[in-house]
């Protein structure tokens, strides 16, 4: 039998209740695509959700930061090599994907 993974694709690390709407709407598009993405239920810090990041087994986290919803991007971090990229917002979907197709 093939083993059960559960770890999520993605996990989105989330600043606060702005950043939080910007980043649902992102999530459900992810989702809708077929990535499995996870996310805080409730505000934590950023160091908390990074930690959660890691031991979830995701690949990949989506930063939603004050500065980066400000600016209309999103970091994106690989948690396998810890490099890190800022991406517009728009192109969420397409570079989680070629990041996927890639591994």
């Amino acid at each position: 039998m093939p083993t059960l993974v559960q770890a999520p694709d993605v996990y989105a690390v989330i600043g606060g209740p702005k950043e939080r709407l910007a980043a649902f709407g992102d999530i459900h598009a992810l989702r809708a695509a077929g990535y499995k993405v996870d996310y805080p239920m409730k505000e934590v810090a950023f160091g908390k959700q990074f930690k959660a990041a890691a031991e979830s087994g995701a690949k990949l986290a989506l930063i939603y930061g004050g500065d980066e919803i400000a600016k209309g991007v999103v970091k994106i971090r690989d948690l396998t090599n810890r490099t890190e990229q800022e991406i517009p917002r728009d192109q969420v979907l397409s570079t989680v994907r070629d990041f996927f197709s890639q591994e």
